[in-house]
């Protein structure tokens, strides 16, 4: 069983309400009862703690956070999947392919406009509703191969078991607009309804910047939440 696998199952013990005194098993105890090495424990709960699920108390260990909020996007995870049940986010891509940076993705990237970057156009649904047309830019020195099906699924995912590429933080901005006319044509949604966009850069393990992107938001499923640690 892998991290994510350990803490896909933590989290679904949690909405079971398998723990009605609200406080995690023991890292020992999540080692014997799921047969994982203390280090997969730690890191599915760590998973669970960047989610907004858990949170330790110095000295008595970790506790299921009440007031996750079910339906909201955490912003302190990496990938938007990791914010829902297995199977409730979808993806259709609209395009992919290899360009030229280009002066303003360059910008972006921190790289030269010759550079060769994959170009992302899908749109992500929730539970079979549109929730978010994003546009994207994958840096080809990184990111060295990337596909339709690769698009439809969670490509961090696929970049950190596959081609070893990891997150190492990710900076995100928000703003308020109105859908512009093709956005809302490929949500299906109205031009000029409000819509939350999105940017991020993502960063590598090694410091580089290798995928940024823009996202304009279904308001009605545009639904954010983040816990912050303040001790």
């Amino acid at each position: 069983m892998k991290s994510h696998e350990l803490a896909v199952a933590i989290a679904e013990a949690i909405d079971a309400k398998a723990f009605p005194d609200g406080k995690l098993p023991t890292e020992n105890q999540l080692m014997q009862q799921y047969g994982v090495t203390r280090y997969c424990v730690r890191k599915a709960i760590a998973e669970l703690v960047t989610q907004g699920r858990v949170y330790s108390v110095r000295g008595g260990g970790m506790y299921v956070h009440e007031r996750f909020r079910e339906g909201y996007v955490s912003v302190n995870v990496s990938g938007l999947s990791a914010s829902f049940a297995p199977g409730d986010m979808t993806s259709r891509v609209l395009s992919i392919g290899l360009r030229d940076a280009g002066d303003e993705v360059a910008k972006r990237l921190k790289c030269d406009p010759g550079d060769r970057v994959y170009e992302l156009l899908r749109l992500r649904s929730l539970k079979g509703e549109p929730m978010l047309l994003e546009h994207a830019f994958f840096l080809q020195s990184v990111v060295k191969y990337l596909d339709e099906h690769i698009a439809a699924g969670s490509i961090f995912k696929y970049l950190k078991e596959s081609q070893d590429v990891a997150v190492r933080f990710v900076d995100k901005s928000f703003r308020a607009d109105a859908l512009p006319e093709g956005v809302a044509r490929a949500m299906g949604l109205t031009p000029g309804e409000p819509t939350l966009v999105v940017e991020d850069e993502v960063y590598s393990m090694g410091g580089v910047v290798f995928d940024v992107s823009r996202s304009y938001y279904n308001y009605r499923l545009g639904k954010f939440f983040s816990m912050y640690d303040v001790s």
